[in-house]
């Protein structure tokens, strides 16, 4: 199953400030994809920033034709990309057997036990954080 082309929609957001940064962040993301021997950027539509007033933040998205060489290399773009949406244009269909399902969940896995220790690593040190802020605050 590795090796079959696959052909996706996606649609990759950037959210944050200035406006010029969501931009170039983007147009950055684009190029990154571009540069992978193993993507083929089919077409692209970048949409301009927006102000979002409710969180005071500017966001922009680019949908994306582009063509995979395989499942494996899809959902390692997921991980490394994050796309908002993705909607597969080809196959329709797919046929694989246990061990390769096996390994695409196994390796899924061990990417959400990865960001599940990098966010508690990361909610451990806000608070300690925390504490010396409030630390200081009782100094004064």
């Amino acid at each position: 199953m590795e090796g079959k082309e696959i052909r996706a929609r996606v649609i990759i957001e950037v959210v944050g400030m200035p406006k010029e940064h969501v931009s170039e962040t983007l147009n950055k993301l684009i190029e990154k994809i571009r540069k992978d021997s193993e993507l083929v950027l089919e077409k692209q539509e970048i949409f301009d920033p927006e102000y979002l007033k409710e969180v005071n933040l500017f966001s922009s998205f680019v949908e994306a034709d582009i063509k995979f060489t395989g499942i494996d290399k899809l959902v390692g773009f997921c991980f490394d990309f994050t796309p908002s949406s993705i909607e597969i244009l080809e196959p329709l269909n797919f046929i694989f057997d246990a061990k390769f399902l096996n390994s695409m969940l196994n390796d899924f896995i061990t990417k959400l036990h990865r960001y599940t220790m990098l966010i508690r690593n990361l909610d451990a040190e806000y608070a300690l954080l925390r504490k010396e802020v409030d630390k200081d605050k009782a100094k004064n």
